[in-house]
């Protein structure tokens, strides 16, 4: 047994070693293998990277697009807001033609409010001309009737002397015909 033995041990050193270097070879190829995955992983990392940095620039970018007409959006309806409340100060203070000097008004909310107070400033200032003539009538009409009423207080105080001259005149004339004259 010991001699069989001796001869297996050489048999199976040279077949450990023939697997050893099988082992080896399947371990180098392997290591390549996981070398070549690992780079081509990086690369394709590398190109996601990329395109990732690419669409996140830009989304930006729209987002920055979208932000500053937003922003145009925002500030363009401030000033037609600013301008509606400037001419509804200005209707306040009796100034009716606030809406003469703005730019003519969009189909939208705020150009149906532009031409609703548009409409109110004119209708409002049509009846302060209107209340104008009028008191102008009155006015005209009390000034002829104050006019009438001197003029009767007038007429009545110049009346009374009037009818005593007439009287005392009456009163000479019957005396003189009275003595002859």
């Amino acid at each position: 047994d010991a001699d069989e033995a001796r001869t297996k041990v050489p048999e199976l050193q040279t077949e450990l070693r023939g697997d050893a270097r099988a082992i080896d070879t399947r371990m180098s190829s392997i290591r390549t293998d996981l070398k070549a995955a690992t780079e081509r992983g990086l690369a394709r990392a590398k190109e996601l990277e990329k395109s990732s940095l690419y669409a996140l620039s830009a989304s930006s970018v729209a987002a920055l697009i979208v932000a500053i007409l937003l922003l145009v959006a925002v500030l363009l309806t401030m000033r037609r807001l600013t301008s509606l409340t400037e001419a509804a100060k200005r209707i306040g203070q009796g100034d009716y033609r606030t809406f003469e000097n703005l730019p003519p008004p969009a189909n939208d909310e705020i150009g149906t409010l532009t031409r609703e107070l548009d409409h109110m400033a004119r209708s409002i200032a049509d009846r302060d001309q209107e209340l104008r003539d009028q008191h102008a009538k009155l006015l005209k009409s009390e000034r002829l009737a104050t006019v009438g009423r001197m003029t009767s207080l007038i007429t009545h105080e110049l009346r009374n002397p009037l009818s005593s001259i007439n009287l005392n005149s009456e009163m000479l004339m019957e005396s003189l015909v009275e003595q002859g004259f």
